[in-house]
């Protein structure tokens, strides 16, 4: 193909140079390229099948691209090309279910629309939302529809605020449901220094946590990790969370982590953490599935009503757990249990002040404690205060537990070792099967 230029910054040399060119190819020169060249200047020159000149036909359609086909008359013709294989919808102005591999158009100029993602997504689905208009007070939202985003329950995350902007999600499956792959709205702030988000009882989800005031901090510890997941690149630095004195409702949920950050620090009072006090009911308070990100977290009191863990890991591979209390736990779960490749590192001394079905449930992971002072305060009761099965480990040589409790010391089943070297909390002796050991 030949891009004809305009006349005035030189045709002739052009035409020099389109026939060097056919000559170096060991092609014949077409009869009549020099005359279409200056008749034609400023269109678009392709050739027929025996190499005579042929203009190209101007494009019939915004966003048309100029494509190569042999078998045509004209060789290069303007077509209409889904590069990312969607289908794109009518402008939508009220609310629309997307389908697999729709890209929807949405007009919110006269009032917020609702787009919700497929009931029942296969791995590899995708939707694209565009917003093609909007007026302020206006958004496009996004309903999830049973699946996670990101391994996320929140779909405010997920809104277009302004006309232009465009997402992209790709079904990964029910672990994580719907994976952001492209999104044109929040460019993200690279951190230069370690860097504190603050969250108080007086602040606001719709504040961006820089600074410790009502009218910066964050209300809740989950909208402040929605933000900081959303917008910054960590670049290598520790983020921290600081949490102030207070009672929070809500817990904080974390999938994937934060990809470059060097730390992930969640912080309340570590000098009275009965003073940050996390208290879900029917919600655990923290829970953290396949955080590749080192956390760090201290200085809390958790307690749980009706249903939910103090502590939930699932293939979490390294956590620190500081100064902490462990209140009052839901019946039948546990103050903390971790799964599959998950370890915590127990560095300060702690509190227990409530029961639980277990204080320590591992499945497939380890706990290590060392020389810590564990008290024991209105005798706790536990079904078992140790509970391990296969492949599972607890180091906590050298600990001292002060005060009592009711219930087993531990039930450890199948390829486990715990070793305590001390009596552990309870009135019930432990018990050890299928090769377990307790030492």
């Amino acid at each position: 193909m030949i891009i004809v230029l305009e006349e005035e910054i030189g045709t002739t040399e052009l035409v020099e140079e389109v026939i060097e060119y056919y000559e170096v190819a060991d092609f014949d020169v077409p009869d009549g390229i020099t005359e279409s060249i200056f008749e034609n200047a400023g269109e678009l020159i392709s050739a027929t099948a025996d190499n005579t000149p042929a203009i190209v036909s101007a494009p019939s359609a915004t966003g048309q691209i100029l494509r190569a086909d042999l078998g045509e008359t004209v060789k290069m013709k303007w077509e209409t090309v889904n590069l990312e294989s969607f289908t794109l919808t009518a402008v939508k102005t009220s609310d629309y279910t997307a389908i697999n591999n729709d890209h929807v158009l949405v007009d919110c100029d006269s009032g917020s629309v609702i787009v919700t993602l497929p009931a029942t997504p296969s791995a590899g689905n995708k939707v694209r939302v565009t917003c093609v208009s909007w007026a302020s007070g206006y958004r496009v939202k996004i309903a999830r529809n049973s699946s996670l985003i990101n391994g996320e329950t929140n779909d405010r995350l997920y809104d277009l605020t302004g006309e232009g902007q465009s997402i992209l999600f790709e079904y990964s499956g029910a672990d994580a449901g719907w994976a952001v792959t492209d999104d044109s709205r929040h460019p993200r702030r690279k951190l230069a220094e370690n860097t504190t988000f603050y969250v108080r009882t007086d602040g606001a989800d719709t504040n961006d946590g820089r600074a410790n005031t009502s009218g910066a901090a964050f209300l809740t510890l989950q909208g402040a990790w929605d933000y900081i997941k959303r917008n910054i690149d960590a670049a290598g630095y520790n983020v921290t969370i600081k949490v102030a004195d207070g009672t929070y409702t809500g817990g904080l949920s974390i999938y994937d982590g934060l990809p470059g950050a060097a730390t992930l620090v969640i912080e309340g009072n570590t000098s009275s953490p009965s003073s940050c006090v996390i208290s879900t009911t029917s919600a655990s308070c923290f829970l953290f599935y396949s955080v590749k990100t080192r956390l760090s977290i201290k200085g809390f009191k958790t307690v749980t009503t009706t249903s939910g863990y103090h502590l939930y890991v699932d293939a979490t591979p390294y956590i620190i757990l500081g100064e902490w209390e462990f209140g009052a736990c839901a019946a039948p779960y546990s103050h903390i249990v971790a799964y599959w490749g998950s370890f915590i590192y127990f560095n300060k001394n702690y509190r227990i002040s409530g029961g639980a079905y277990t204080h320590l449930n591992g499945f497939g992971s380890s706990f290590y404690q060392y020389a810590l002072t564990i008290t024991l305060t209105g005798t706790p009761a536990f079904s078992y205060y140790i509970y391990l099965n296969s492949p599972c480990g607890f180091y906590g040589v050298g600990n001292t537990y002060s005060g009592s409790a009711t219930g087993s010391r531990y039930y450890i089943d199948g390829l486990c070792l715990l070793r305590s070297g001390v009596t552990l909390p309870g009135n019930v002796a432990g018990t050890a099967v299928n090769g377990a050991v307790y030492v």
